[in-house]
């Protein structure tokens, strides 16, 4: 009697385990999806360099990470600076501009352009060239 009452023990528990572990791991694939992605690097224009360059000498760095609002049509709708903490680009006007004026492609779901949240990494350290500019005689 007492083996019989092991093997319904334990058939109950692969019953009643299995769901558990089957709920757990589909949690744990919807928190990896619905994590931030990993920043991207943009190439920063010349004129968003120029821009920030005022804040970013302040903070001490030439580096920043925006977290942007991007729609269907690959346009900046909105964004916050990431990181240096306290730096607050969003505030500043010609800076808005600049970044606004970056054009991206659309993200894509089921072959349509669908609103999307990016982090972006940005570099103003190297000396940003613009096709439009004349080079220099030596």
């Amino acid at each position: 009697m007492e083996s019989i009452d092991l093997v319904a023990y334990s058939v109950f528990m692969k019953i009643a385990i299995l769901p558990l572990a089957l709920s757990l791991y589909c949690l744990t694939i919807s928190a990896q999806q619905n994590e931030q992605p990993a920043s991207k690097e943009v190439k920063p224009t010349p004129v968003l360099c120029d821009a920030a360059a005022p804040a970013l000498r302040a903070a001490g760095t030439n580096q920043f990470v925006l977290t942007m609002i991007i729609n269907e049509r690959g346009r900046v709708l909105e964004f916050t600076t990431y990181s240096p903490k306290g730096l607050q680009l969003e505030k500043i006007k010609p800076v808005v501009k600049a970044i606004k004026a970056i054009p991206f492609s659309p993200a894509m779901k089921d072959t349509r352009p669908v609103q999307v949240m990016v982090r972006a990494e940005f570099d103003c350290s190297a000396p940003a060239t613009d096709a439009s500019e004349k080079q220099k005689p030596h």
